[in-house]
C-alpha cells in the first residue's frame, strides 16, 4: 500500500494460497473432561455463555446448544456468532444493509469454496441472533467473480458483477443483477444489465464499487484494454442504460492492479478509490462525467467526504495506526491517538454513517483480542463507539462496521488453519464525538 504501511498486498491468487495458521477455537481437552465428570467430581469449570465453536452444528456440552456454528448456554442469545466457515472471502466483499424486518443484513461473495462459490446474506437481529446464511446468488465454474453491492428498495438488493470470460468466450462481462432481500422471495436472479470489454489477461477481476443516488445506481470498474482506463456507468434501478465516461489511469496504478471503490458522503458528493499497491482518489461529478484527482497524501485512504479524506496513516513497521482527516489539499483537520496494530490486517474501506464514517477493526492490542470500531467525521473528530471480544486467537484478516437504530454491526474475516472463517458481532453504539 503507498502511503501508511498497513499491511502487505495479499496476493491474487487466494484460492491457492491462505495465510494464517490459526489455532482452533474449542474448549480445552482438559475442560471437556471436567463437563464429562463435573456430576460425579469436585473438578468445576466455568464455561461461559459461548465458549467454542461447534463445526458439526451438533456437538456441545450439556446446557449448551448449537447456535450458527457456536455452542451457546441454553436461554441465552450469542452476541458474537461464526456465520461461514469458507475457503475465502476478498477483503472488499462484505456489505452491510439496514433490513426492513429490522436489525441488519450481511452480503458476502464466497469466491473461493468449492462447490459453493456465490452470494450470501446473513441476517442479524439487534440483539444478535443471525440467522443462517441464505445463498442468493451461485456462482458456476471455476472463475472468481468480482460484486458490489448496493439497496435498490426494501425487496431488492443491486449486485453488480464483473467475469471473467468463459471457455467459449473472450469478454469480461459486468452485469447489474436484481436478487431478493430478507427473504421476500425465493432467491432468484434478474440481470437488469449487460455490458462486454474486451479481455486483457489477469487472473482476478480487480474490485469494483456500486453506489445508488436518487433513482440511480452507478458503478465504476477498471477496463484494463488499451492501456486501462476508470470506467463510471450511469444506469436507473431498473437497468436502463444513461450514460458512462472514462478516467485515465493515474501514474503508479496498473490496468490490472485498478480496484475501485465508491464512497459517498452524507451531503450526496462522491469520492473514488482507484489502485492496490498504489491508491489514488478522485472527487466525482458523475452527472457531468468529471473526475479530479486530489493529491497525494500520506496513509491508506479509508473513506471521502467531498472536501476531505479520511487516511489510516500506520507507522514504519506497521505497529501503530493513527485515524487521519485532511482536506483535498492536504491539510490536516484532525486525528486520532496512536493505536497498537497488526500489519497483516487489511482495513478496506470504512463505512459512511451520519456525517462521518465508522472504521474497523481497530483495537488497543495488536491481537485484536477486543475489536473496537471508531467513528471519524470530515471534519477529523473521533471516538470509538462499540467494542466486541473476539473468540479465539486466529489472525484476523478485515472487518466491516455498520450502524442502526443505536446499534453496532460487525462482521470480520479470520484464518483458520487453511479454511477462513466469517463471524458476526453487535454491540451498543456509544456517544459520537
Amino acid at each position: 500500500m503507498s502511503g501508511g504501511k498497513v499491511g502487505p498486498h495479499v496476493s491474487r491468487e487466494r484460492a491457492v494460497v491462505h495465510r494464517g495458521a490459526g489455532r482452533a477455537i474449542h474448549a480445552s481437552l482438559a475442560a471437556f473432561a471436567c463437563v464429562g465428570t463435573v456430576l460425579a467430581s469436585s473438578c468445576s469449570v466455568t464455561l461461559g455463555t459461548q465458549p467454542f465453536a461447534c463445526a458439526d452444528g451438533k456437538t456441545c456440552p450439556s446446557g449448551y446448544t448449537c447456535e450458527s456454528n457456536v455452542c451457546v448456554q441454553d436461554g441465552k442469545t450469542p452476541k458474537v456468532t461464526r456465520a461461514l466457515r469458507i475457503t475465502y472471502i476478498n477483503r472488499s466483499e462484505m456489505y452491510w444493509f439496514a433490513s426492513p424486518q429490522g436489525g441488519a443484513s450481511l452480503l458476502v461473495n464466497d469466491g473461493f469454496s468449492p462447490g459453493a462459490r456465490g452470494i450470501y446474506e446473513i441476517h442479524v437481529a439487534p440483539d444478535g441472533k443471525t440467522s443462517p446464511a441464505v445463498k442468493l446468488l451461485p456462482f458456476p465454474g471455476e472463475q472468481t467473480v468480482s460484486s458490489s453491492a448496493v439497496v435498490l428498495d426494501d425487496k431488492h438488493y443491486g449486485l453488480v458483477t464483473m467475469n471473467f470470460p468463459g471457455a467459449l468466450d473472450d469478454s469480461l462481462v459486468m452485469r447489474v443483477h436484481s436478487l431478493p432481500r430478507d427473504g421476500t422471495t425465493p432467491p432468484s436472479d434478474v440481470v437488469l444489465h449487460e455490458d462486454k470489454y474486451g479481455f486483457a489477461g489477469g487472473y482476478e477481476p480487480a474490485y469494483i464499487g456500486a453506489i445508488v443516488r436518487g433513482d440511480e445506481l452507478d458503478y465504476a470498474f477498471t477496463d484494463p484494454g488499451q492501456g486501462g482506463a476508470i470506467v463510471v456507468t450511469r444506469l436507473k434501478k431498473d437497468g436502463t442504460f444513461i450514460s458512462k465516461f472514462r478516467i485515465p489511469l493515474p501514474p503508479g496504478v496498473l490496468p490490472l492492479s485498478g480496484d475501485c471503490a465508491l464512497w459517498q458522503a452524507q451531503d450526496g458528493r462522491v469520492m473514488l478509490r482507484v489502485g492496490l499497491d498504489v491508491q489514488r482518489v478522485y472527487s466525482l461529478d458523475i452527472d457531468q462525467g468529471l473526475a479530479a484527482i486530489v493529491p497525494a497524501s500520506e496513509g491508506y485512504p479509508l473513506f471521502g467526504f467531498g472536501n476531505s479524506v479520511a487516511y489510516l496513516d500506520s507507522s514504519s513497521d506497521g505497529s501503530q495506526v493513527t485515524v487521519v482527516v485532511r482536506d483535498i489539499g492536504g491539510n490536516t483537520l484532525g486525528s486520532s491517538a496512536a493505536e497498537p496494530y497488526d500489519p497483516n490486517v487489511q482495513p478496506y474501506t470504512a463505512v459512511g454513517f451520519g456525517a462521518g464514517a465508522l472504521i474497523a477493526p481497530l483495537s488497543s492490542d495488536a491481537s485484536f483480542k477486543t475489536l473496537q470500531v471508531g467513528y471519524v467525521g470530515a471534519d477529523g473528530k473521533f471516538a470509538h463507539v462499540a467494542s466486541v471480544d473476539r473468540p479465539g486467537d486466529d489472525g484476523l484478516y478485515t472487518a466491516r462496521a455498520f450502524a442502526s437504530d443505536g446499534t453496532v454491526y460487525v462482521a470480520w474475516t479470520s484464518f483458520h488453519d487453511q479454511l477462513m472463517d466469517l463471524w458476526v458481532a453487535v454491540s451498543p453504539l456509544g456517544a459520537l464525538p
